[in-house]
């Protein structure tokens, strides 16, 4: 149903913006942006493809941040060791709280879904194989998800 490759033709908004719409059918209540830049202390940039929030009075509740692999020219290699260093630098930049976020990774290697916990927030690691079988769970419960993949023409 999603073809892989319509979604890797995409130019990176494109994608940002597919990511973004399963996200939302995904965490229903959170608001979000897509392509968000964030500089980080130790020089660099990192491009999330999308940061969503959960907000109670004022309060962030929960961010969730996913990062598209390709989209960052500074991933050269990953491991949780490196995982945990660009947490850091998303915290040391006041835009992650490793106590209450989650960090969201997305591939174009070939492995297995992987997820580890980090105190009440969490790290996921996925291929885009992963990434889109799973927003077929939520293709017919998202209109705003089925608009955005019809309009990219990733679905037949």
């Amino acid at each position: 149903m999603i073809q892989k490759e319509n979604f890797m033709r995409l130019a990176e908004e494109q994608k940002e913006n597919v990511i973004d719409a399963m996200m939302q059918a995904k965490y229903k209540g959170f608001t979000s942006k897509a392509g968000v830049v964030i500089d980080v202390p130790a020089g660099y940039s990192v491009r999330a493809a999308t940061v969503l929030t959960c907000e109670e009075q004022h309060e962030t509740v929960k961010k969730i941040f996913v990062i598209l692999e390709e989209s960052n020219d500074f991933i050269d290699k990953f491991d949780i060791n490196t995982v945990m260093e660009w947490l850091d630098q998303l915290k040391q930049a006041k835009q992650l709280d490793p106590e209450r976020d989650d960090f969201w990774l997305i591939t174009t290697e070939k492995l297995t879904f992987e997820a580890y916990d980090i105190a009440r927030g969490n790290i996921n690691i996925m291929d885009v194989d992963t990434f889109l079988e799973g927003a077929k769970k939520y293709y017919e419960k998202s209109r705003e998800l089925r608009d955005i993949l019809r309009h990219y023409q990733i679905i037949q």
